[in-house]
């Protein structure tokens, strides 16, 4: 038998809220002043991810 959890009830569980423009990082110009605006407010980068994820 599996056991399984629902994480949002969770007593651990937050759920991450953006204050990031609807401008989508992924799909903006780079080196473009909103893409430096979107990257600037964003505390998880792909350097970040990928030191944490190893």
């Amino acid at each position: 038998m599996e056991d399984t959890v629902d994480i949002a009830k969770h007593e651990k569980y937050h759920q991450l809220k953006s204050d990031i423009p609807r401008e989508n990082p992924k799909t903006t110009k780079q080196k473009t002043e909103t893409w430096y605006k979107i990257t600037n407010r964003s505390s998880v980068t792909r350097s970040t991810c990928y030191t944490a994820l190893g």
